[in-house]
């Protein structure tokens, strides 16, 4: 998470092989963390998913993903 840039980096296995900078919302979060945490979820009845990262103490980044 680049919380500077408003972005969530991917890094491909092995993380040398690519590297991707998805945008992201910042919102608040009650969920309290004490580490990172990531969730892939599907928006029901659309193609999107949202790609949720949630950092400590309580911060929520979303993106969200087209599938097409």
């Amino acid at each position: 998470m680049d919380e500077a840039a408003s972005e969530i980096v991917v890094l491909g296995i092995p993380q040398t092989a690519s590297v991707i900078h998805v945008p992201a919302l910042e919102r608040a979060s009650k969920v309290r963390v004490s580490d990172v945490r990531v969730q892939l979820r599907k928006v029901r009845g659309e193609s999107r998913w949202l790609l949720v990262v949630r950092t400590p103490p309580a911060r929520e980044w979303l993106a969200s993903l087209d599938q097409g």
